[in-house]
């Protein structure tokens, strides 16, 4: 994220609202640590560890955006969803337009991000009217989608008559996983060892060539267990997250 903001949306400077606890502080500590590297600066910093904390950082953040000469910049929210919906709208509430844009992780990609700004009378009857231009982070984007995943996609809206969430397709790729490794189970083996040789069935997808080819991508596992998997980069338009127009992507 910030390269993106870097290399990407081309600023030289970036302000930060994290939450102290471990989602938003390991959040903020990485984004740190790489910007240093790129030669992006931390112009601001706010932080919290408490609901009465975040007020006073939100109004710190609020009143600097409005004191700021040029009324442009960037902000990087490392927050859970809630705490990013209040400080999306109260900043906009309070005036401050799209020239200083937002950016955060995977908890503003959330259904609870989605479903908590619309307790906004303004975002349920202009879907956007709040959240436009947010980049986020996304574990996965349909926009992005192969045809597997635009399949899916489809069978999902005929079963259950809604859009699928990320959630949903990464679900069924866990399932996709587990069914991979019991079918390559040895015929006739005690329990406990069943359950052994699925656990080493699934370390077996380490490579590329090995991968299970999921709604979500290739499925392979690094040592540590993570799946190998570009970050899709999301920005919301009328109230819904889509691809943004640049992404990162590894090499093959």
């Amino acid at each position: 994220m910030a390269h993106y903001v870097r290399k990407v949306l081309k600023y030289n400077e970036v302000d930060i609202l994290f939450d102290e606890e471990v989602y938003g502080s390991t959040l903020a500590e990485a984004f740190v640590q790489t910007a240093e590297l790129i030669g992006l600066r931390i112009k601001h910093r706010w932080h919290f560890d408490s609901e009465t904390r975040f007020k006073k950082s939100l109004e710190e953040m609020i009143a600097t955006q409005q004191a700021s000469p040029t009324k442009q910049g960037i902000v990087f929210l490392a927050t859970h969803s809630a705490e990013a919906v209040e400080a999306i709208v109260s900043s906009r509430r309070q005036g401050i337009d799209r020239r200083i844009q937002f950016i955060g992780a995977d908890a503003l990609s959330s259904s609870n991000f989605v479903q908590q700004l619309k307790f906004s009378p303004q975002e349920r009857s202009q879907p956007g009217y709040y959240s436009d231009g947010t980049y986020i982070t996304s574990p996965f984007l349909f926009d992005i989608a192969n045809e597997r995943a635009q399949y899916f996609r489809h069978a999902f809206l005929k079963k259950y008559q809604e859009e699928p969430m990320t959630t949903s397709a990464l679900y069924y790729d866990a399932a996709m996983l587990a069914l991979d490794a019991i079918k390559r189970l040895p015929p006739l083996t005690k329990l406990k060892n069943q359950r052994q040789q699925v656990k080493n069935n699934l370390w077996q997808l380490s490579r590329l060539e090995d991968a299970v080819e999921g709604v979500t991508g290739s499925l392979y596992f690094d040592e540590n267990g993570d799946t190998i998997k570009s970050i899709p980069i999301g920005v919301y338009k009328n109230g819904r997250a889509i691809v943004a127009l640049y992404q990162f992507q590894a090499v093959s």
